[in-house]
């Protein structure tokens, strides 16, 4: 499964704005988590760049995209798996 020039997602959380880009527009596409970070799909799309958002960064460059301080904000999502996609795919 390859979507070129598009935007695929599992999931959007945003403003109103961005819910009006996203309706009906055919440059996005929405799948459920099982294709959208899967390593081999995502290997197989050649232009990929994974971008995940931290939500700390220390002085040495570590972040953190998972807690704040001690306390978790949330799960690691799809963040390794979107890494090995995109370290998996053969560039020319």
């Amino acid at each position: 499964m390859v979507w070129p020039g598009r935007m695929v997602s599992a999931s959007v959380l945003g403003t109103q704005r961005l819910y009006d880009f996203v309706h009906d527009n055919p440059l996005v596409w929405s799948a459920g988590v099982e294709i959208v970070n899967d390593p081999s799909t995502i290997a197989r799309n050649p232009d990929v760049v994974a971008i995940n958002s931290v939500l700390e960064v220390d002085v040495t460059g570590q972040v953190d995209a998972d807690s704040l301080g001690p306390h978790p904000y949330s799960g690691s999502g799809g963040q390794v798996d979107h890494i090995r996609g995109a370290a998996a795919i053969r560039r020319s």
